[in-house]
């Protein structure tokens, strides 16, 4: 009689295959949906299943100071932080599993540049909700201002700015150059 195959079996078997036959990760760690507003249109298109599994905890420690390395590697070690169990390593073994047997996967998940234009917040989109507030206030903005306004003009946290600017006043700086 054939063994009962299980999320659980997949996960072991997969990824024992890939400790030794190590690939790409398909999708870039840690990425979150940025855009509030966007949250629910992502959970619409990526409907999840959640379930337990029950897993070797030396096979997932394996995987995953194999994954960091590769992730280190193919993101560099500024664009990512650690691959976690959560998400990125479970995607990355059932997608490899897919693949290895024919089986369909959703291209559109597995497609950073695709999960960044529709789920996170662009520089075009930034600068110009900088601009926009700046009208809307009628004078230079200061991060009190973005803080309590920035959600009038769909604009990300003050901290996701200074981590993609290095500060709030080169963005704003960056801002004002585009006009």
């Amino acid at each position: 009689m054939a063994s009962k195959i299980t999320a659980s079996s997949v996960f072991e078997e997969t990824g024992k295959m890939l400790l030794a036959n190590p690939k790409p990760l398909p999708i870039k760690p840690n990425r979150r949906v940025k855009r509030p507003n966007q949250k629910e249109k992502y959970e619409k298109e990526f409907e999840f299943h959640r379930t337990s599994i029950r897993v070797n905890i030396e096979l997932v420690e394996s995987l995953l100071t194999l994954y960091n390395e590769i992730a280190q590697k193919q993101y560099g070690k500024e664009e990512v932080g650690e691959v976690e169990m959560s998400t990125t390593l479970p995607c990355t073994v059932y997608y490899y599993f897919c693949k290895e047997n024919g089986l369909k996967v959703d291209e559109n998940f597995f497609d950073d540049e695709y999960f960044e234009r529709m789920y996170t917040y662009q520089d075009n989109g930034i600068l110009e909700a900088i601009r926009e507030l700046e009208r809307k206030i009628g004078k230079p903005i200061t991060r009190t201002d973005w803080e309590n306004y920035r959600k009038e003009v769909g604009g990300p946290s003050l901290s996701t700015i200074i981590r993609r600017y290095g500060s709030f006043s080169k963005a704003k700086e960056l801002a004002r150059q585009d006009e």
